[in-house]
Protein backbone atom coordinates (compact mmCIF):
# COMPACT_ATOMS: atom_id res chain seq x y z
CA UNK A 1 0.00 0.00 0.00
CA UNK A 2 1.46 3.33 -1.16
CA UNK A 3 2.39 5.96 1.83
CA UNK A 4 0.44 9.41 2.16
CA UNK A 5 4.13 10.39 1.23
CA UNK A 6 4.39 8.33 -1.94
CA UNK A 7 0.80 9.70 -3.43
CA UNK A 8 1.56 12.92 -2.97
CA UNK A 9 4.67 12.34 -4.91
CA UNK A 10 3.02 10.81 -7.85
CA UNK A 11 0.60 13.98 -7.72
CA UNK A 12 3.16 16.46 -8.07
CA UNK A 13 5.08 14.54 -10.44
CA UNK A 14 2.19 14.10 -12.83
CA UNK A 15 0.82 18.09 -12.45
CA UNK A 16 4.68 19.02 -12.94
CA UNK A 17 4.48 17.27 -15.82
CA UNK A 18 0.93 18.45 -17.25
CA UNK A 19 1.92 22.06 -16.92
CA UNK A 20 5.47 21.21 -18.79
CA UNK A 21 3.21 20.00 -21.46
CA UNK A 22 1.17 22.88 -21.57
CA UNK A 23 -1.99 20.70 -20.86
CA UNK A 24 -4.62 22.89 -18.40
CA UNK A 25 -7.79 21.83 -17.24
CA UNK A 26 -11.12 22.48 -18.25
CA UNK A 27 -13.02 24.72 -16.04
CA UNK A 28 -15.90 22.94 -16.32
CA UNK A 29 -14.22 19.76 -15.02
CA UNK A 30 -14.66 18.79 -11.11
CA UNK A 31 -11.71 16.90 -10.79
CA UNK A 32 -7.92 18.13 -12.09
CA UNK A 33 -6.43 15.87 -14.96
CA UNK A 34 -3.68 15.49 -12.40
CA UNK A 35 -6.33 13.85 -10.17
CA UNK A 36 -8.01 12.00 -13.31
CA UNK A 37 -3.97 10.48 -13.55
CA UNK A 38 -3.17 10.15 -9.90
CA UNK A 39 -6.47 8.33 -9.37
CA UNK A 40 -5.64 5.64 -12.30
CA UNK A 41 -1.72 5.35 -10.97
CA UNK A 42 -2.85 4.42 -7.46
CA UNK A 43 -5.67 2.24 -8.81
CA UNK A 44 -2.79 0.51 -10.63
CA UNK A 45 -0.50 0.39 -7.45
CA UNK A 46 -3.13 -1.07 -4.50
CA UNK A 47 -6.57 -2.01 -5.96
CA UNK A 48 -5.56 -4.34 -9.12
CA UNK A 49 -6.58 -1.61 -11.94
CA UNK A 50 -10.12 -0.72 -10.46
CA UNK A 51 -10.08 2.35 -10.84
CA UNK A 52 -13.42 2.91 -8.90
CA UNK A 53 -11.65 1.62 -5.66
CA UNK A 54 -8.70 3.90 -6.17
CA UNK A 55 -10.78 7.12 -6.52
CA UNK A 56 -12.75 6.42 -3.54
CA UNK A 57 -9.37 5.37 -1.16
CA UNK A 58 -8.36 8.43 -2.26
CA UNK A 59 -11.58 10.98 -1.77
CA UNK A 60 -12.09 9.09 1.82
CA UNK A 61 -8.48 9.77 2.79
CA UNK A 62 -9.00 13.80 1.79
CA UNK A 63 -6.35 13.48 -1.16
CA UNK A 64 -9.38 14.86 -3.77
CA UNK A 65 -12.32 16.87 -2.36
CA UNK A 66 -14.93 15.33 -4.63
CA UNK A 67 -15.77 11.79 -7.15
CA UNK A 68 -17.29 11.39 -9.98
CA UNK A 69 -18.92 8.89 -11.43
CA UNK A 70 -17.40 5.20 -12.92
CA UNK A 71 -18.21 6.11 -16.79
CA UNK A 72 -17.03 9.67 -16.15
CA UNK A 73 -13.79 8.41 -14.55
CA UNK A 74 -13.15 6.09 -17.37
CA UNK A 75 -13.64 8.61 -20.35
CA UNK A 76 -11.54 11.38 -18.49
CA UNK A 77 -8.92 8.65 -18.27
CA UNK A 78 -9.55 7.96 -22.11
CA UNK A 79 -9.33 11.27 -23.03
CA UNK A 80 -5.71 11.64 -21.20
CA UNK A 81 -3.89 8.46 -22.47
CA UNK A 82 -1.77 10.66 -24.77
CA UNK A 83 -0.73 13.02 -22.20
CA UNK A 84 -0.08 9.88 -20.00
CA UNK A 85 2.05 8.36 -22.64
CA UNK A 86 3.84 11.56 -22.91
CA UNK A 87 5.08 11.37 -19.05
CA UNK A 88 5.64 8.03 -19.50
CA UNK A 89 8.30 8.73 -22.33
CA UNK A 90 9.68 11.69 -20.71
CA UNK A 91 10.43 9.76 -17.74
CA UNK A 92 12.07 6.87 -19.59
CA UNK A 93 14.04 9.74 -21.84
CA UNK A 94 15.38 11.24 -18.32
CA UNK A 95 16.32 7.46 -17.39
CA UNK A 96 18.10 6.94 -20.53
CA UNK A 97 20.18 9.98 -20.20
CA UNK A 98 21.61 9.45 -16.94
CA UNK A 99 22.68 5.74 -17.66
CA UNK A 100 26.22 5.92 -18.35
CA UNK A 101 26.90 1.83 -18.93
CA UNK A 102 23.59 2.05 -22.02
CA UNK A 103 23.09 -1.48 -21.22
CA UNK A 104 19.22 -2.77 -21.92
CA UNK A 105 17.28 -5.74 -21.27
CA UNK A 106 13.99 -6.77 -24.09
CA UNK A 107 11.76 -9.59 -23.50
CA UNK A 108 8.66 -10.83 -23.85
CA UNK A 109 5.43 -11.64 -21.80
CA UNK A 110 2.30 -13.45 -22.31
CA UNK A 111 -1.30 -11.20 -21.22
CA UNK A 112 -3.80 -14.28 -21.40
CA UNK A 113 -7.37 -12.96 -21.50
CA UNK A 114 -9.00 -15.97 -21.36
CA UNK A 115 -8.11 -19.97 -21.49
CA UNK A 116 -8.08 -21.70 -24.80
CA UNK A 117 -11.20 -23.96 -23.20
CA UNK A 118 -13.18 -20.49 -23.09
CA UNK A 119 -12.34 -19.08 -26.39
CA UNK A 120 -15.41 -19.00 -27.87
CA UNK A 121 -17.31 -17.33 -24.77
CA UNK A 122 -14.96 -14.44 -25.12
CA UNK A 123 -15.76 -11.22 -25.70
CA UNK A 124 -12.70 -8.83 -25.02
CA UNK A 125 -11.04 -10.53 -28.47
CA UNK A 126 -12.25 -11.99 -31.79
CA UNK A 127 -9.89 -14.08 -33.91
CA UNK A 128 -7.14 -16.47 -34.29
CA UNK A 129 -4.44 -13.73 -34.21
CA UNK A 130 -4.86 -13.45 -30.74
CA UNK A 131 -3.99 -17.15 -30.31
CA UNK A 132 -0.15 -17.63 -29.40
CA UNK A 133 2.15 -19.91 -28.47
CA UNK A 134 4.04 -20.01 -24.91
CA UNK A 135 7.20 -21.92 -25.52
CA UNK A 136 7.92 -21.79 -21.85
CA UNK A 137 4.77 -23.57 -20.49
CA UNK A 138 5.00 -25.51 -24.21
CA UNK A 139 0.84 -24.11 -24.68
CA UNK A 140 -1.17 -22.18 -26.33
CA UNK A 141 -2.60 -19.26 -25.24
CA UNK A 142 -5.39 -16.89 -26.25
CA UNK A 143 -4.54 -13.15 -25.35
CA UNK A 144 -1.82 -10.17 -26.45
CA UNK A 145 1.60 -10.32 -25.98
CA UNK A 146 3.98 -7.28 -24.24
CA UNK A 147 7.19 -6.88 -25.98
CA UNK A 148 9.36 -4.48 -22.86
CA UNK A 149 12.35 -2.62 -22.83
CA UNK A 150 14.13 -2.30 -19.29
CA UNK A 151 17.42 -1.06 -17.92
CA UNK A 152 20.02 -3.60 -16.17
CA UNK A 153 18.30 -2.32 -13.25
CA UNK A 154 14.57 -3.18 -14.02
CA UNK A 155 13.38 0.30 -15.17
CA UNK A 156 10.53 0.52 -18.36
CA UNK A 157 11.98 2.71 -20.93
CA UNK A 158 9.77 1.65 -23.72
CA UNK A 159 6.99 -1.42 -24.28
CA UNK A 160 4.79 -2.94 -27.72
CA UNK A 161 1.70 -4.60 -26.87
CA UNK A 162 0.78 -7.13 -30.33
CA UNK A 163 -1.70 -9.94 -31.03
CA UNK A 164 -0.56 -13.36 -29.36
CA UNK A 165 -0.03 -14.86 -32.20
CA UNK A 166 2.46 -11.89 -33.25
CA UNK A 167 5.84 -13.42 -33.69
CA UNK A 168 9.10 -11.51 -30.94
CA UNK A 169 10.88 -11.53 -34.47
CA UNK A 170 8.04 -9.55 -36.06
CA UNK A 171 7.18 -7.13 -32.90
CA UNK A 172 10.84 -5.99 -32.60
CA UNK A 173 10.62 -4.99 -36.24
CA UNK A 174 7.90 -2.59 -35.32
CA UNK A 175 9.57 -0.79 -32.53
CA UNK A 176 11.75 2.15 -32.40
CA UNK A 177 14.35 2.41 -29.68
CA UNK A 178 14.77 5.72 -28.78
CA UNK A 179 17.93 5.17 -27.21
CA UNK A 180 21.82 6.99 -27.49
CA UNK A 181 24.23 5.37 -29.76
CA UNK A 182 26.59 3.09 -28.77
CA UNK A 183 23.64 0.87 -26.62
CA UNK A 184 23.12 -2.44 -26.22
CA UNK A 185 20.18 -4.32 -26.07
CA UNK A 186 20.36 -8.17 -24.85
CA UNK A 187 17.62 -10.81 -26.14
CA UNK A 188 17.17 -14.38 -25.57
CA UNK A 189 17.47 -16.58 -28.52
CA UNK A 190 13.92 -15.84 -30.02
CA UNK A 191 14.55 -12.10 -31.07
CA UNK A 192 17.21 -13.48 -33.61
CA UNK A 193 17.29 -12.04 -37.06
CA UNK A 194 20.72 -11.16 -38.06
CA UNK A 195 19.75 -8.26 -40.86
CA UNK A 196 17.72 -6.58 -38.43
CA UNK A 197 20.84 -6.40 -36.14
CA UNK A 198 23.12 -5.27 -38.80
CA UNK A 199 20.47 -2.78 -40.24
CA UNK A 200 20.27 -1.32 -36.15
CA UNK A 201 23.88 -0.94 -35.62
CA UNK A 202 24.27 0.56 -38.62
CA UNK A 203 21.50 3.58 -38.65
CA UNK A 204 21.51 3.70 -35.25
CA UNK A 205 24.96 2.37 -33.60
CA UNK A 206 22.80 -0.05 -31.10
CA UNK A 207 23.80 -3.41 -30.67
CA UNK A 208 21.37 -6.18 -30.84
CA UNK A 209 23.03 -8.98 -28.37
CA UNK A 210 20.40 -12.22 -28.52
CA UNK A 211 21.41 -15.22 -27.62
CA UNK A 212 22.21 -17.97 -29.77
CA UNK A 213 21.13 -21.59 -30.58
CA UNK A 214 23.37 -24.45 -31.07
CA UNK A 215 23.60 -24.35 -34.57
CA UNK A 216 23.46 -20.36 -35.08
CA UNK A 217 25.73 -18.95 -38.02
CA UNK A 218 27.07 -16.07 -35.99
CA UNK A 219 28.16 -18.01 -32.30
CA UNK A 220 29.01 -15.67 -29.44
CA UNK A 221 31.59 -16.04 -27.27
CA UNK A 222 31.54 -17.68 -23.83
CA UNK A 223 32.37 -14.51 -21.93
CA UNK A 224 29.34 -12.72 -24.06
CA UNK A 225 26.58 -15.83 -23.34
CA UNK A 226 27.16 -15.37 -19.71
CA UNK A 227 26.51 -11.69 -19.70
CA UNK A 228 23.37 -11.94 -21.69
CA UNK A 229 22.63 -14.82 -19.59
CA UNK A 230 23.66 -12.27 -16.23
CA UNK A 231 21.51 -8.76 -17.72
CA UNK A 232 18.67 -11.12 -18.59
CA UNK A 233 17.51 -12.63 -15.31
CA UNK A 234 16.79 -8.94 -14.33
CA UNK A 235 13.54 -8.82 -16.58
CA UNK A 236 12.04 -11.58 -15.25
CA UNK A 237 11.61 -10.47 -12.06
CA UNK A 238 10.01 -7.13 -13.46
CA UNK A 239 7.85 -8.96 -15.34
CA UNK A 240 6.67 -11.12 -12.02
CA UNK A 241 6.27 -7.16 -10.47
CA UNK A 242 3.95 -5.96 -12.91
CA UNK A 243 1.83 -9.34 -12.86
CA UNK A 244 1.63 -9.30 -9.16
CA UNK A 245 0.05 -5.80 -9.08
CA UNK A 246 -3.18 -7.44 -11.44
CA UNK A 247 -6.26 -8.89 -9.91
CA UNK A 248 -7.38 -12.25 -10.58
CA UNK A 249 -8.48 -11.11 -13.49
CA UNK A 250 -8.89 -7.31 -14.44
CA UNK A 251 -12.05 -5.61 -15.63
CA UNK A 252 -12.59 -4.24 -18.75
CA UNK A 253 -15.43 -3.85 -21.25
CA UNK A 254 -13.46 -3.58 -24.30
CA UNK A 255 -9.61 -4.75 -25.38
CA UNK A 256 -8.70 -0.21 -25.67
CA UNK A 257 -9.57 -0.08 -21.91
CA UNK A 258 -8.16 -3.53 -20.81
CA UNK A 259 -4.83 -2.07 -22.65
CA UNK A 260 -5.26 0.80 -21.19
CA UNK A 261 -5.10 -0.50 -17.97
CA UNK A 262 -2.03 -3.02 -18.91
CA UNK A 263 -0.36 0.61 -19.80
CA UNK A 264 -1.26 2.19 -16.37
CA UNK A 265 0.53 -0.86 -15.01
CA UNK A 266 3.79 -0.09 -16.70
CA UNK A 267 3.63 3.24 -15.93
CA UNK A 268 3.01 2.75 -12.29
CA UNK A 269 5.55 0.45 -12.33
CA UNK A 270 8.02 2.74 -13.81
CA UNK A 271 7.08 5.51 -10.77
CA UNK A 272 7.99 2.83 -8.43
CA UNK A 273 12.03 4.05 -8.73
CA UNK A 274 10.88 7.48 -8.31
CA UNK A 275 8.79 7.90 -5.42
Amino acid sequence: MLSPQQITAIYCIVDDTLKAMNKKDDIRSQLSNAEIITIGLVSAFDFGGTWLYGMKFLHQYGFIKRTIDKSRLSRRLMSLEYEVEEMFQMISHAFTQLMSDKEYIIDSTTLEVCDNIRINRCKLLQGEDFRGYKASFRRYFYGLRLQLLTTVEGVPVDYFITEGALHDTQAMKEMYFNLSAESNIYADAAYTDYAFEDNLELEQDIKWLAQRKSDSKRPLTKALKIKINQRRKRIETVFSSIKNMFKRKLQAFDIESYMRKIKFFIYAFQLKFII
